[in-house]
């Protein structure tokens, strides 16, 4: 047995005493390590420690309270917590001063009638307006039998107008004009015209004004016509009145009559 112990050799290398680097110490390179710090562990590992633990029923005095240490630094912010409850209303703040002037609002409706006021005094006499326009009056008639197609004026009737005429006193305007034809008898079918004429030149020409009023039948019943007119006539110009007649030749037995209205400045 001492002789195989003897020839016994490393498996690895051969050698009785094994030489191979993987078995050294890697930080020495001793195959016994010889390094200072593994052998202190191995002292260390033959120390002795006796530790002695009192006696839990003999439980000494407290010692004084140690001084406070520092203050630490600030932790980290905390998450926000939940919404608290709304707290009681607090008491009503000062007026505040007044705001600027709004925009103007809308046209409100209109109110109701108020009720009339006291009649005011008389106001002051108001200037005279100017003079206004004055009115003449011409009027015409027959006093016997008005054959057809004659003229007539101031009581007499001729075929000839220069003999019937009346003269104009001042520049006036024609502005109407009323014929009647009295109690002439007329049928539905008849019909009597009174015409003015005009003359500008003496009595030398007369020219129908185109101003006229026609009575249709029957008669008695109508009797009396009129019309507007708008005709300036001249200080001395002439005017006479014709008769004509529709459905008959006969004269008018009793006449007619007529009346010119004239307005002066």
């Amino acid at each position: 047995m001492g002789e195989d112990k003897k020839n016994k050799k490393c498996k690895d290398c051969g050698h009785g005493k094994c030489k191979c680097d993987s078995k050294k110490c890697k930080d020495c390179g001793h195959s016994k390590c010889k390094c200072d710090s593994k052998q202190e562990q191995k002292v260390e590992q033959h120390v002795k420690v006796e530790v002695n633990v009192p006696d839990n029923d003999k439980k000494g005095n407290q010692g004084p309270q140690g001084v406070q240490g520092p203050q630490g630094a600030q932790g980290p912010q905390g998450a926000q917590g939940p919404q608290g409850a709304q707290g009681p209303q607090g008491a009503q703040g000062p007026q505040g001063a007044q705001g600027p002037q709004g925009v103007q609002g809308p046209q409100g409706a209109q109110g109701p009638q108020g009720a009339q006021g006291p009649q005011g005094t008389q106001g002051p006499q108001g200037v005279q307006g100017p003079q206004g326009a004055g009115a003449s009056t011409i009027y015409l008639a027959s006093d016997d039998a008005l054959p057809n197609n004659q003229f007539f004026g101031l009581g007499v009737d001729d075929p000839d107008p220069t003999r019937t005429n009346v003269v104009i006193a001042q520049t006036s305007t024609i502005t109407g004009f009323v014929f009647s034809i009295r109690d002439e008898p007329l049928t539905a079918a008849q019909s009597i015209t009174g015409t003015i004429f005009r003359s500008t030149d003496c009595g030398v020409t007369f020219v129908n004004t185109g101003i006229s009023v026609t009575i249709t039948g029957p008669n008695p019943g109508n009797c009396c016509g009129s019309t507007t007119a708008s005709l300036v006539v001249n200080q001395c110009d002439l005017l006479t009145v014709q008769v004509t007649r529709v459905g008959s030749g006969a004269a008018l037995e009793e006449g007619a009559a007529a009346t010119i209205l004239l307005s002066t400045p």
